[in-house]
């Protein structure tokens, strides 16, 4: 026996409930919910070249960094033609030979607006 399940179209408890629901998350007649959509994403990165001696059984770093990127955004949708985005982003990065290379540390912010003509 498997269990299983189908919607049909009437009323019942299953509709009246996602009515309910619906009306609490504030969807419309139109189907427009206003959903708000959030992304974190984090990246680390430690990068090296090191060159070895066989012979003086010698090794010595030559290049290479540590680098962090953090980036958040919020995409809100207004309406099916409009959407809302926030977004920030900060990126460090630390080279492993501080005589060939500075630490440099960058960080993007803003908000974007995206009207769509088409529907």
């Amino acid at each position: 026996m498997t269990n299983s399940r189908s919607r049909a179209k009437g009323r019942n408890a299953d509709n009246e409930n996602d009515k309910q629901q619906n009306d609490r998350s504030g969807d419309t007649s139109t189907g427009m919910a206003n959903p708000l959509n959030l992304n974190f994403n984090l990246s680390l990165r430690d990068q090296s070249a090191v060159n070895r001696n066989i012979n003086t059984l010698l090794s010595q770093a030559t290049s290479g960094n540590k680098a962090l990127k953090i980036s958040f955004t919020a995409d809100y949708t207004l309406s099916k033609l409009l959407t809302l985005k926030a977004y920030y982003e900060h990126q460090t990065t630390t080279p492993l030979l501080t005589s060939s290379a500075y630490p440099t540390t960058t960080r993007d912010f803003g908000i974007a607006v995206r009207f769509s003509l088409a529907r």
